[in-house]
């Protein structure tokens, strides 16, 4: 997965895997319910955040992307 971070340039794939192995798939396995949301929010300051978040199901109503000037935006204000 290094090289799909690092060599490849595809940040977004690599976190979106990370947070399916780890967070996602571990809740399912435990016997999590899919009626409500695992996440409440999901913040970042990249573009590529926003890819890797939406990619694990977030809606944009709940994803969060930090500018360069420190203000919060969320990013279905910004479609």
């Amino acid at each position: 997965m290094l090289y799909t971070e690092v060599v490849a340039k595809n940040p977004d794939v690599f976190k979106a895997d990370a947070i399916t192995r780890q967070i996602i798939l571990p809740f399912a396995v435990a016997g999590r319910s899919t009626d409500s949301k695992l996440f409440v929010a999901g913040f970042g300051n990249k573009i590529t955040d926003m890819k890797a978040y939406s990619a694990c199901g977030m809606d944009l109503d709940d994803i969060y992307i930090i500018n360069k000037s420190s203000n919060v935006l969320c990013e279905s204000d910004r479609r």
